[in-house]
């Protein structure tokens, strides 16, 4: 499992790409993270929210609740109850 770890108010939190055998998919899943006791807590299944084959490389914003799904198109938005709601949609980003 790989993972992001963000701040979100007072509460270190995680954001990590697994393998759901039983669905054959690559996907994320979110919690706490117990810095303490170096361990998850809290983990919840997110559900792709374009029913795709392989979820990986959200990136989390610190402190702002916001999570970049995708750079192309630029996609940005909450997970709430579990699924990813986009808020922001840019059909081409500028060249960089």
């Amino acid at each position: 499992m790989l993972y992001k770890g963000y701040k979100e108010n007072d509460t270190i939190k995680f954001i990590a790409t697994n393998y759901r055998q039983y669905l054959d998919k690559i996907g994320m899943i979110s919690g706490d993270y117990d810095y303490e006791n170096n361990a998850y807590k809290n983990s919840k299944v997110i559900n792709s929210p374009f029913n795709k084959e392989c979820e990986k490389n959200w990136m989390p914003i610190d402190d702002k609740d916001i999570i970049i799904y995708d750079y192309s198109p630029f996609r940005i938005g909450k997970i709430i109850n579990n699924i990813f709601i986009s808020c922001r949609f840019v059909w081409q980003c500028l060249n960089f």
